[in-house]
């Protein structure tokens, strides 16, 4: 395999891990030292908000000192945030680091996310960026699994942190030579971009506002449904793995099918699986399938996405491209289980999946009329895997 390509896989698994890891770390600390849930969230909410504020800079700040060197940088600034918060025990300044952890995650995302886009060809686009989807998704898993075997009590748990952001630097020196580095001023910009783009970014937005509210809220519905807790934890594992398992070959289908058929389609599957959601909680075989494929589809717009991103667009336009995907997924992510919650306050059980659903039918709606791009610039005349109406 091309070793840029490694480099980027590797990156966005380490990425994953630290995210997964020091999402529930850091409010475990928080919670330990008395902190009520209303400031704990208001910490954990610093990390999106970074992401939200840089997304629209990572263009500029990667052709003024390079693409391998700003992702360089930023894996350093993860590894020495993290050691900050450990000196630390000061809400404010955990607030001003956790703000600036989470631009610094962005950039290592949105650089890493570039890259396996514009290494990817024609033939192995989809197929390959399921491969990254699916490598993140692991990551995402193997963070809370390492937490739970070490604890969040001590400086090992920091430790980990910074010694895995650190990890991934050799591959990037190594692969320096073989990852682009966006020096070509042939894009608007980030915000910009929005305007070419915009059924690809609420794509993106829906993926996040998914992902972010079904991994909150889910558990709290089924109980309210009358499950355990520890089954409710289990069936949001369940969740997972349909991202886990199904991300590759969602990508070999991106590579064979048209992209907006496949969107419609997983749409209008989260669209029906929302509806089904409170009767198939009644039998656990088929709740589990529901969820597997549920969040199999809703994931997968996500890859599906981002292929069409590679397949529209070349050069820096790309990397703004994937900084217009940032600052969708946190918007999206930040909205999600505030409309969710508020559903669900004043719906009851019927919250969750009609918040979601009425969502979901929405994008469909939006797939059905617009076109996926307004302005494209194929990167081969064999890619001839175009959005093509409904």
């Amino acid at each position: 395999m091309h070793i840029g390509i490694v480099a980027a896989i590797v990156t966005i698994g380490v990425f994953s891990i630290v995210t997964g890891f020091s999402y529930p770390f850091l409010s475990l600390v928080l919670e330990r030292n008395g902190y009520q849930p209303g400031l704990i969230g208001l910490s954990a909410a610093m990390t999106p908000l970074g992401m939200v504020v840089s997304a629209p800079f990572i263009l500029s700040m990667a052709r003024t000192a390079g693409a391998c060197r700003l992702c360089i940088f930023a894996l350093l600034g993860i590894a020495v945030l993290s050691v900050c918060l450990s000196l630390t025990s000061s809400f404010g300044a955990w607030l001003a680091l956790r703000l600036f952890l989470g631009i610094a995650m962005n950039i290592v995302f949105v650089l890493s996310e570039a890259w396996i886009n514009e290494l990817a060809t024609p033939g192995n686009r989809g197929r390959l960026i399921g491969l990254y989807a699916t490598v993140g998704a692991l990551g995402f898993a193997t963070g809370p699994a390492i937490l739970s075997l070490v604890g969040s009590a001590g400086w090992l748990p920091f430790a980990i942190v910074a010694v895995t952001s650190a990890a991934v630097i050799p591959f990037i020196v190594m692969a320096r030579d073989d990852l682009p580095e966006f020096q070509v001023n042939n894009s608007k910009g980030a915000l910009s971009f929005c305007t070419l783009a915009p059924v690809l970014l609420l794509c993106v937005g829906f993926a996040a506002l998914f992902d972010q509210t079904v991994m909150s809220m889910l558990p709290v519905h089924l109980k309210s449904l009358g499950w355990s807790e520890t089954a409710s934890t289990q069936a949001l594992a369940v969740l997972i793995a349909g991202n886990i398992l199904f991300q590759v070959p969602i990508g070999w289908l991106a590579d064979k099918l048209p992209r907006r058929h496949l969107l419609f389609g997983f749409a209008l599957f989260v669209a029906a699986g929302s509806v089904a959601l409170n009767a198939a909680a009644a039998n656990l075989i088929l709740l589990y399938l529901l969820l597997l494929l549920w969040g199999a589809a809703a994931f997968g717009m996500y890859t599906v996405a981002l292929a069409e991103l590679g397949h529209g667009f070349s050069g820096s336009q790309v990397l703004a491209g994937s900084c217009a995907f940032a600052f969708m997924w946190g918007v999206g992510g930040a909205s999600g289980p505030i409309f969710a919650g508020a559903a669900m306050t004043g719906l009851g059980t019927s919250g969750l999946p009609a918040s979601v659903g009425l969502i979901a039918a929405a994008v469909c709606l939006v797939l059905c009329i617009m076109p996926l791009v307004r302005s494209r610039q194929p990167r081969s005349q064999t890619d001839t895997n175009t959005s093509l109406p409904l």
